[in-house]
């Protein structure tokens, strides 16, 4: 079975969001080092210091060529490994699959970027639809919820739906819609709930907050279920399409969640 793990640079360990620049993978070409088609600058990696650091540490990761256990030795802490993850079995070449549906990739000057509050939209007529978007609200500002140091609060990320539940909980919800570009949209719901994970770790709140991905239908292509898979180290993942999965999302914010009348807005 072809496995990769991805490896993500943290510019500023403890503050609360990583980016990942490449991966580790396993499959019939053997194991390899594949690099992200598109690096960050230094303003998207956290400064000057920080791009200098990312760009000598992807350099050692070239000359080393890591295995799947562990990165190399002489790497700063800003560099870690994900989780390891299965490609799907229709995919012989694991290092292509890698760069063209989970890294991030260079973007085609001639497709319009799609427009992800698409995905909200569709979200919220899907909840309506099912009688249930009394318990959903929109925008949830993790920084108005959890009391944050001053420099963490400033990039805390908005999650487009959440669920205040019973047990003083919140279910975060982040969909996945219809669109000509689902790879930017599965980067995008990756990088947010990472960057939210290591903030309510740092605050000492990730207990208050399960973080969930919901795919809409027509949004994940037949055969195609193991593009999601990049998402399991950041949230659960939710297949509306499947009927089961479905009912099971559905029940669960009718018995879990708090009825607010109307969609709560932040």
């Amino acid at each position: 079975m072809a496995t990769y793990r991805v490896i993500f640079f943290t510019p500023q360990p403890g503050r609360g969001w990583q980016i990942p620049v490449a991966a580790v993978t396993r499959g019939s070409e053997g194991t390899r080092l594949v690099l992200a088609q598109a690096q960050p600058d230094a303003g998207c990696a956290g400064g000057p210091t920080a791009h200098f650091m990312l760009e000598r540490g992807t350099q050692l990761l070239v000359s080393t060529n890591p295995s799947m256990a562990e990165l190399p030795r002489t790497l700063t802490d800003n560099f870690s490994l994900g989780l390891e993850l299965a490609v799907p079995a229709s995919d012989q070449e694991a290092a292509t699959w890698v760069v063209q549906h989970v890294l991030p990739g260079l973007e085609k000057k001639d497709a319009p970027h799609a427009k992800y509050t698409h995905a909200g939209t569709q979200g919220r007529a899907f909840f309506k639809a099912q009688s249930i978007d009394h318990y959903v609200s929109d925008r949830f500002s993790f920084a108005k919820h959890v009391k944050l140091a001053p420099e963490l609060a400033g990039v805390a990320e908005t999650v487009t739906h959440w669920v205040e539940r019973k047990d003083g909980t919140t279910l975060l919800l982040e969909p996945i819609g219809w669109s000509r570009d689902l790879s930017r949209q599965i980067r995008r719901v990756f990088s947010r709930y990472s960057g939210l994970i290591r903030l309510a770790e740092k605050a000492g709140a990730r207990e208050q907050i399960e973080t969930l991905a919901y795919v809409l239908p027509r949004a994940m292509p037949p055969g195609e279920e193991g593009r999601f898979n990049a998402l399991l180290d950041v949230a659960r993942v939710v297949d509306i399409s499947n009927p089961s999965q479905c009912m099971e999302f559905v029940s669960e914010i009718k018995a879990q969640g708090v009825s607010h009348g109307q969609p709560m807005l932040n």
